[in-house]
């Protein structure tokens, strides 16, 4: 299975889905996130109060249908509003989304105010959240998966290295989880073997 593609853009509507996060504000919902005005906010707000939003940890809701010209929208998580959110907190909320989410090209806009490390725990948590078992058997229906993630920023400038570290991290997260996930059957030591010396290919460890 290819793994996913990491980017940056500072666009909202370059998606089949985009992730919005909302947080639990003291008179409700509130949704926040890179590239939104205040006007699409307090609406975007007032929709999920009424789907029963709460905007704890791990919730993760569909947006049935917006007054803006947006791709079909996710709700996640970010527990307490908070003016910075923690790298954990963003980590975890894009993680969920992706692992719920059923679309190609999936774009994140969390509240990360541009901050490297922040930007970096967003793009590892959808990198993550995205890995499914390649060895699954596939459902009569497939479910589209997630090809290309987009952490969506207020500019571009210095932040490719999150992304590319993020990226970095991740990947030998998905390798890690398939060898563990492979039967022992299929994973016998001459594939294990195998799978070492090609993950280290392009390095300078021998094996």
């Amino acid at each position: 299975m290819t793994n996913p593609t990491l980017s940056l853009s500072t666009s909202v509507r370059t998606a089949d889905l985009l992730v919005l996060g909302v947080a639990a504000g003291p008179t409700g919902p509130v949704v926040t996130a890179a590239g939104l005005s205040d006007e699409q906010s307090a609406d975007l707000s007032a929709a999920a109060t009424a789907i029963g939003a709460t905007g704890k940890a791990d919730e993760v809701l569909r947006l049935p249908g917006t007054p803006f010209d947006l791709p079909p929208l996710m709700l996640t998580g970010l527990g307490d509003k908070a003016d910075a959110y923690a790298d954990e907190v963003l980590r975890r909320a894009a993680g969920a989304a992706l692992r719920a989410a059923a679309a190609a090209t999936v774009a994140v806009a969390l509240p990360t105010g541009d901050d490297v490390g922040r930007v970096e725990a967003v793009g590892l948590g959808a990198f993550i959240g995205a890995y499914r078992y390649p060895g699954k058997p596939p459902a009569a229906t497939p479910r589209p998966r997630p090809t290309k993630i987009i952490v969506v920023v207020g500019a571009t400038k210095g932040l490719k290295p999150a992304t590319t570290r993020a990226r970095a991290v991740g990947e030998g997260i998905h390798l890690a989880r398939r060898l563990v996930d492979t039967p022992p059957g299929k994973m016998t030591p001459a594939v294990l073997a195998d799978e070492a010396e090609d993950a280290l290919k392009d390095t300078d460890v021998k094996v």
